[in-house]
């Protein structure tokens, strides 16, 4: 009986709606209480503030202490380090880039700063642009790409994704599409799923010179690895001068919480761009496609 309850949809839209209502039921609480019951409301403002004040100081020293390490380990040649790791060689990176109608040279420029890493295997990179099938310039920007930087990477692949009824349109689908086409690849060519490394990596990310040397080094050492994703931290500094000023003033404030994150491994969830591998996404049978928020939902998978 419960559990019939718990997946009518009467349920789940009720638990979709707790939350907003809770939080505007806090938000205008001191504005509806203040006439019945004054003190109160002093004393809930009071608390607020003390709580507020407590989490901006935890928030920024756990900034400064990431943004310290991110100096530290952008020191390390870490390509260097993995060169002495038994196997290395195995390890094979795909990188997925989802895109929808994102203008080319937006995508170029992801592209470019790819092949600046300083990965020492470059035939163990494989660019997969996943575009959607029903965007008209898509196998023109496929073309132009694929010409101009094949040299860069083993394979350069395209995909284009065709919206099925049952699913939402967004990352979860097309890179849920992209990656099934990935695995039957590896199945093809006899590859170990554990030795594949997934990189989402959104149209307009620019990953730093070490990222995938870095990752490599990281997910060898790592006694879990199959069940972990890794993320740095996403900071929302891309075309930041182009933005209105308020849009500039809650990047800024989003990019100061995810650096935070980096040092409070507890809190840590891989959002935006993100790697692992290709066993475990097989596992939970990749990403779910009537979902739009695929980082968070994949991580509680």
């Amino acid at each position: 009986m419960t559990k019939r309850l718990i997946q009518t949809r009467f349920f789940q839209r009720l638990l979709e709606i707790i939350v907003p209502v809770s939080s505007w039921f806090l938000i205008t609480l001191p504005l509806w209480l203040s006439p019945f019951h004054p003190a109160l409301v002093a004393y809930f403002i009071i608390a607020f503030d003390l709580y507020f004040f407590s989490k901006s100081m935890s928030t920024a020293y756990a900034c400064v202490v990431s943004y310290n390490e991110i100096l530290f380990h952008s020191q390390i040649k870490y390509f260097k380090k993995l060169q002495s790791q038994k196997n290395y060689s195995r390890l094979k990176h795909f990188i997925i880039i989802p895109n929808y109608k994102e203008p080319l040279h937006k995508l170029e420029e992801t592209v470019q700063e790819l092949i600046k890493n300083d990965y020492p295997i470059k035939k163990n990179l494989y660019l997969i642009l996943a575009f959607e099938k029903r965007e008209i310039d898509a196998s023109k920007k496929s073309r132009y790409i694929s010409n101009k930087y094949q040299n860069f990477f083993k394979e350069i692949i395209s995909y284009y994704h065709p919206l099925k009824q049952d699913e939402e349109s967004g990352k979860a689908s097309n890179q849920t599409y992209a990656a099934k086409i990935v695995d039957k690849y590896v199945i093809n060519n006899n590859l170990d799923r554990k030795n594949i490394l997934i990189t989402i990596c959104d149209a307009d990310s620019k990953l730093p010179k070490n990222y995938f040397s870095y990752l490599s080094f990281e997910y060898l050492r790592d006694k879990d690895r199959l069940f972990h994703f890794y993320w740095a931290p996403v900071l929302l500094y891309n075309n930041f001068w182009q933005l209105p000023f308020f849009v500039r003033m809650q990047a800024t404030l989003s990019s100061i919480l995810r650096l935070a994150f980096l040092s409070q491994k507890e809190n840590l969830i891989q959002v935006s761009t993100y790697s692992t591998n290709l066993w475990l996404l097989k596992k939970i049978n990749f990403w779910d496609i009537d979902i739009i928020p695929e980082d968070w939902h994949v991580f509680f998978q």
